[in-house]
């Protein structure tokens, strides 16, 4: 597993909603992993953006 590089960087807060169901499924996943919910959610986005990044910049490359 790579090892997490953390380096702080300027942050907005956000609102969205979440479904009832969903949010008890992530509190029940970050207990799981020992996290707290916004670490949870922040590792889910970093994860999300490091997929999907590399094809945006594929995308960009065809055009």
């Amino acid at each position: 597993m790579k090892k997490l590089k953390i380096n702080p960087r300027p942050a907005l807060i956000v609102s969205l909603p979440v479904p009832i169901d969903a949010l008890e499924q992530l509190q029940q996943i970050a207990k799981a992993r020992e996290l707290g919910l916004h670490s949870l959610l922040k590792l889910y986005i970093g994860e999300g953006l490091r997929n999907d990044l590399p094809l945006v910049k594929k995308q960009r490359q065809l055009y």
